[in-house]
């Protein structure tokens, strides 16, 4: 199901004309096109594979980040309903029951704010959307915005499950050129940080964030 929803035609216009609206926007900090929705298909299958999921779970998950930013095409304004708005059209026309189809919306609708849904798919999607700030990520305006413009010093991200301990680990690989505490302070690394621990809580796990490998002490919600 979910390389047919990829495959679609329609499905990679509208990733196709994200990238064109982003273009034509100077306003967008971050980009939400292509690099960034297969960014994070790949994060919600790797963590999901980690934590041992059926595959039909993983699948509905995977279809759940693939549709949602496609509400992008309509501006970033409002984009979760739009993407919620667009995929509920899209299941309905295409006749597609995936046995999760609310869940999957549900995590679309709210994948921006949506903290303690009380569905894994939605956890998992934040999560996976939220980490996604490394240095690829960046539009050219952000590069000119303070603390945005830390994120072009993100390398990788590196994504650990201890099945055996219950932790999640979560290293930001940061060059040594980054202001770290511009980075600290830029409103959206609490989101990022709290999307974190949401989803280790979500599937029981402590969260364990590094910075370079050492314990990341300021990484905490506020």
């Amino acid at each position: 199901m979910y390389n047919k929803i990829l495959n679609d035609p329609n499905i990679q216009a509208m990733i196709d004309k994200i990238a064109i609206v982003e273009q034509k926007d100077e306003n967008f900090l971050a980009y939400h096109s292509r690099t960034h929705i297969m960014n994070v298909v790949s994060t919600v299958e790797n963590v999901l594979k980690q934590l041992n999921y059926s595959d039909e779970f993983i699948e509905c998950a995977m279809i759940a980040a693939l549709l949602h930013d496609i509400g992008v095409i309509h501006g970033k304004n409002n984009h979760a309903q739009e993407s919620y708005e667009l995929a509920k059209k899209y299941f309905s026309d295409n006749s597609i029951e995936t046995g999760r189809n609310e869940q999957i919306l549900d995590a679309i609708l709210n994948h921006s704010d949506g903290f303690n849904r009380n569905n894994p798919i939605a956890a998992v999607l934040m999560f996976a959307d939220k980490i996604d700030i490394k240095k690829d990520r960046v539009a050219p305006i952000g590069y000119d915005t303070i603390g945005m413009r830390q994120l072009q010093f993100i390398n990788e991200i590196n994504i650990k499950i201890n099945n055996d301990s219950k932790e999640l680990f979560v290293d930001f690989i940061i060059d040594d050129k980054a202001n770290i505490e511009e980075l600290e302070a830029f409103y959206f690394m609490a989101k990022v940080f709290r999307s974190i621990e949401t989803f280790g809580a979500e599937f029981g796990l402590k969260t364990i964030i590094l910075n370079n490998g050492n314990v990341w002490n300021k990484a905490a919600t506020k």
